[in-house]
């Protein structure tokens, strides 16, 4: 899956060239926000202790019908703050004249882009928290569904969907992260100004976002339903078009960004594969 190649690839810590960016944008980053300086929140300290107090009171059963919007909600706006984030980082490295030195290394401007969006992703605090929480709860609410499957409290059929759409709700969050680093990799070859790098890139994951959960929902409730006619079986068929279509929409703006870079796509594969 193009998704976990790319996932993987944006948390590696090694590749040529790493060493340069990382001193240029993290002390950047430093100099303007003090991050380093910044004591943790309080709410992440407790996190923990609200995540097993919310699996042993019960309250997760009321929570349930409102996760999905959570998730989805969550994966939106990451992916938008990926997307401006990235795209504004390499525009700033483009009017410092800065992003030139790629020239001159082995892995060129292809891969410093990659480089940059790895080193924003890895830098950007909220994603990898917000990521934490919703993997834990996603755990959390699986395990809590097969509890209720072992005490006979829901059917078999129940126990696999419920679990089944808690992962493919994890899934898609990753994928919103994704879509929106590479548009933001993309968009940033396109504006050379930072303001219009960012504000092309909201806009740009905005619509990428609403137009494929609208024709997801057209394909998953309107259309599907009228062929299949068991319950599981649809679900999971719904299930398994939504994962299927973000890849192919990963594929296609992976394919796009590798024009927009002025590579193929096997050598922008190739610069992944050898930066992680």
């Amino acid at each position: 899956m193009i998704s976990w190649r790319l996932w993987r690839g944006l948390h590696s810590k090694t590749g040529d060239g790493s060493v340069y960016w990382h001193y240029i944008l993290v002390n950047r980053r430093r100099r303007l926000y003090e991050q380093s300086d910044r004591p943790q929140p309080r709410w992440m300290q407790l996190s923990g202790f609200g995540a097993v107090a919310v699996l042993f009171s019960g309250i997760w059963v009321v929570l349930i019908p409102f996760l999905p919007l959570i998730l989805l909600a969550s994966g939106t706006m990451l992916g938008i703050s990926c997307a401006v984030q990235v795209s504004s980082a390499i525009t700033y490295e483009r009017e410092r004249a800065r992003y030139d030195v790629a020239s001159v290394l082995p892995m060129g401007s292809t891969g410093a882009s990659w480089v940059i969006a790895r080193i924003i992703i890895q830098q950007m605090d909220l994603l990898q928290r917000v990521h934490t929480l919703v993997g834990s709860f996603v755990l959390i609410f699986s395990l809590g569904i097969i509890g209720f499957f072992l005490i006979n409290g829901l059917t078999l059929a129940t126990a696999i969907i419920g679990v089944t759409v808690l992962v493919v709700l994890y899934i898609d969050f990753v994928q919103s992260v994704l879509t929106g680093t590479i548009l933001g990799t993309g968009i940033a070859t396109i504006s050379r100004e930072r303001l219009s790098s960012t504000t092309t890139s909201l806009l740009a994951f905005m619509m990428v976002q609403f137009c494929f959960y609208a024709i997801v929902g057209i394909l998953c409730l309107l259309i599907l339903p009228l062929i299949v006619n068991n319950t599981l079986a649809l679900t999971l068929l719904q299930l398994g078009v939504i994962v299927m279509g973000r890849e192919m929409l990963l594929y296609g703006l992976w394919l796009w960004a590798a024009i927009r870079l002025d590579a193929t796509l096997d050598e922008l594969n190739s610069t992944v594969k050898t930066l992680s």
